[in-house]
């Protein structure tokens, strides 16, 4: 297995409240997480830290079970809602996406919240996994929108679920990988730059984990970098599926 993971703070932004995770447990050889913190002062970064922090300390001893990860991340969901209310009034809306990658042999289980995403590239073929959860994706579902338009609209950061957000929905999606699947997560300040097509004659270009990661951030860097970048990613390698190996 091939993984990379890296975050930039951008070309605009003061602060990097993004979060980045890589790790392993006793049932997962591979454990990739992506957070995009939001909120005023340190609330985004804090969030989004805490964020991963709790979801990582409860897979520790967790079983391949989507119900389990499902429970992680509304753990988290709590501890952040719980810091937010004890800390000054600039912190109560603090809040942050959340996409965690949880590989065991030959499966991803993902847990997905807000707009960061996962991707695979199978057999020349690139699957968004996830579903943004934001005002200008409820315009797309609706026929109101293209997935284009949405892509650069102003509005495109209005999440409509986030951590730190009362009653919180938790989207879980499973699939399988084989030998060669390339698996990337993001924050939006990476996707935001390129079209599913773009960004899959990126990822098929023959290059390590960490050559594929550098590219793309330098390429959203010299588009505006006007966000905090972040991705992680895997090449699955000999035996097939996520292995660690």
């Amino acid at each position: 297995m091939d993984v990379f993971t890296l975050t930039d703070v951008g070309r605009e932004r003061e602060e990097n409240q993004d979060f980045v995770y890589q790790g392993a447990t006793k049932y997962f050889p591979l454990v990739l997480m992506v957070a995009d913190g939001m909120g005023g002062y340190a609330g985004g970064s804090l969030a989004s830290r805490k964020a991963v922090e709790c979801v990582a300390e409860a897979m520790k001893n967790m079983r391949p079970d989507p119900a389990l990860l499902k429970q992680a991340v509304e753990m988290a969901n709590r501890r952040i809602l719980e810091i937010a209310r004890n800390m000054p009034v600039a912190y109560h809306s603090m809040g942050t996406t959340l996409v965690v990658a949880a590989c065991t042999e030959n499966k991803v289980l993902l847990a997905h919240v807000g707009d960061s995403r996962a991707y695979l590239l199978h057999k020349q073929t690139l699957q968004q996994l996830t579903t943004d959860h934001s005002y200008v994706q409820h315009l797309v579902e609706k026929g109101k929108m293209t997935s284009e338009e949405a892509r650069v609209s102003p509005y495109r950061s209005m999440i409509t679920r986030a951590l730190g957000m009362e009653n919180l929905e938790v989207d879980l999606i499973e699939t399988s990988v084989e030998k060669g699947d390339i698996l990337l997560l993001c924050s939006d300040g990476l996707s935001s730059y390129f079209s599913n097509e773009e960004l899959q004659r990126y990822l098929e270009v023959k290059e390590t984990a960490e050559q594929k990661a550098k590219t793309l951030l330098k390429a959203a860097l010299e588009r505006g970098g006007s966000d905090n970048i972040s991705v992680a990613l895997a090449i699955a390698g000999a035996e097939g599926g996520c292995d660690n190996e």
